[in-house]
């Protein structure tokens, strides 16, 4: 997701492949992303209707030639949705979004705000992509209900006002999720108790946002401060996330007076 936010990327389908650029082509963008984006449809058809699919699609296309087309044939099929429109979205134009998120209550209900942006790294404005954003919203320990997100805005009724914050589970998906500032302070509070892919989804979110200078990476230290021990196989991938991250930053840092403070808390 790092190099994908910046302006030297391309799209997951980028042209014909000849093969004396073939590993021009096969990269983190093709395999990396490429998984990411088909993980996110799985999610979005549900598991039965991607096996459906992908079953129908072996024995559709066996001993001939295949094309991404033919896969959202048989996913579309399978799961009854247009799985071909939310796919090319995704693989036919570089980069990914950026969803801002805002929680609004009114008599009693509560409203999801959404607008998406393409996430960069450089401050560089893009008005013209746009993504069909399938994505799961959940609080405290209520199960996810699952939306998508068509246009550049949208607003989406998720139920009865709650004490728990709500968040958006990006782990499963190829987008970042940037809350306001005092809702971003509620999920901090609330970290410890997030389910463990949603604490991974924000931890990563809000240092990325940290690095391109849209939030301060105080807010992601005040998350680092909510980390339990690491008992768990779930807590463990949560500080593997934080080592990763504090790496990035000792090397950033080095040679400065800062260095010395990110070098502690990798010791």
């Amino acid at each position: 997701m790092r190099g994908d936010a910046g302006p030297a990327t391309r799209a997951i389908r980028s042209g014909p492949v000849f093969e004396t650029a073939v590993f021009d082509v096969f990269d983190g963008i093709t395999y990396t992303k490429g998984g990411a984006v088909l993980a996110m449809l799985e999610t979005y058809v549900g598991p039965d209707a991607f096996r459906r699919g992908l079953a129908a699609y072996f024995e559709g296309q066996r001993l001939s030639n295949a094309t991404a087309g033919d896969l959202w044939h048989y996913l579309s099929q399978a799961s009854g949705t247009d799985v071909a429109a939310v796919a090319r979205s995704w693989t036919d134009q570089q980069g990914y979004p950026l969803l801002r998120a805002r929680v609004t209550c009114e008599s009693g209900k509560q409203t999801l705000h959404l607008e998406q942006q393409r996430f960069s790294v450089d401050d560089a404005v893009d008005t013209m992509s746009l993504w069909q954003v399938p994505f799961a919203v959940s609080a405290g320990t209520a199960e996810p209900t699952r939306f998508m997100l068509a246009g550049r805005s949208g607003k989406f009724a998720t139920g009865p006002c709650t004490t728990a914050p709500l968040v958006i589970d990006s782990s499963a998906a190829f987008f970042r999720v940037q809350y306001p500032r005092e809702h971003l302070r509620r999920l901090t509070r609330a970290f410890p108790e997030l389910a463990p892919s949603a604490r991974l989804a924000l931890l990563a979110d809000t240092f990325a946002l940290g690095q391109a200078g849209r939030i301060p990476l105080a807010d992601y230290f005040a998350l680092l401060g909510r980390l339990r021990p690491a008992g768990t196989p779930a807590t463990q991938v949560l500080y593997l996330q934080a080592v990763h991250a504090l790496s990035n930053l000792n090397g950033a840092m080095y040679g400065t007076p800062a260095q010395t403070v990110t070098a502690r808390l990798l010791a």
